[in-house]
């Protein structure tokens, strides 16, 4: 099996998987709480460590029975904002063009794109609705940062073509509104190395105090060049060696519909 190593590191829990490993995207399709679907899907693709996905929405019908209720919300009613493609060809949930994905293909080759997640690329299994951390090896944060000063530089946006070579960080509207937040919000995401190996990071909701910043530069202190934050807050939760290291919030447990999970190859 490919080395794992976990450690625990300014309140983050950081896994690392050296060698193959295998992306199997969660779907719940019933009426059960997640955690279950978790638990379900991780004894049956024995699934080295497990994260929640993408950014969702509820219908009127999903919020109102989220509201009154402490039963799970029937998976037609959770509106996630991104696809989930599977190993049999499914693919799950909504277009989310702004957003980025993580796939791979059989042959355990990652990808990391921008816009909706689709079936014709080739890929075996992928997750979409995610943010941008780090893409093919630059940063993404709360504006266009650059080498040097440049006349008329764009501090949001698409670059002057001129001026993208000597860009150093791109902006993203998403990671902005995140990076603003609390730093003892629940952060989460995946991402890979030039070798392929697999990085997980998760910071517990309301315990851990890493801000956004510092949360994407753990990504690259571990080699990674690609990578994605999942919803945050109290969507969070990870599951690792036998448990949950930490579960969402009871009212995410109900609705989650998507999670990531990565298995260790031998």
């Amino acid at each position: 099996m490919s080395p794992v190593e976990y450690k625990k590191e300014n309140g983050l829990h950081i896994i690392k998987i050296t060698g193959k490993s295998r992306l199997t995207p969660i779907v719940r399709d019933g009426e059960e709480l997640f955690s279950a679907t978790v638990q379900r899907a991780q004894s049956k693709a024995k699934l080295t460590v497990c994260i929640n996905g993408c950014w969702y929405g509820l219908t009127d019908s999903g919020k109102a029975d989220a509201f009154v209720g402490h039963d799970p919300v029937p998976s037609a009613d959770t509106l996630n904002e991104g696809f989930a493609l599977l190993g049999t060809g499914a693919l799950h949930g909504h277009s989310a063009p702004n957003m980025f994905y993580i796939a791979q293909k059989l042959d355990y080759t990652w990808f990391m794109g921008q816009g909706d997640l689709t079936k014709n690329r080739g890929y075996y299994t992928g997750i979409g609705g995610l943010c941008p951390l780090v893409f093919k090896g630059l940063k993404y944060g709360d504006g266009n940062l650059y080498s040097k000063e440049l006349p008329n530089a764009k501090l949001t946006g698409e670059p002057l073509p001129a001026h993208k070579p000597f860009l150093t960080q791109r902006n993203n509207n998403r990671y902005a509104a995140l990076s603003r937040l609390d730093n003892r919000t629940g952060r989460g995401g995946i991402g890979f190395t030039p070798t392929a190996d697999i990085v997980v990071i998760a910071q517990e909701h309301g315990v851990g105090s890493v801000s956004f910043d510092t949360f994407r530069d753990t990504f690259i202190k571990h080699g990674c060049t690609n990578a994605c934050a999942v919803d945050g807050s109290d969507s969070v939760f990870l599951w690792y060696d036998g448990g949950f290291k930490f579960m969402s919030a009871e009212n995410k447990d109900e609705t989650q519909t998507f999670g990531i999970g990565i298995r260790a190859e031998t």
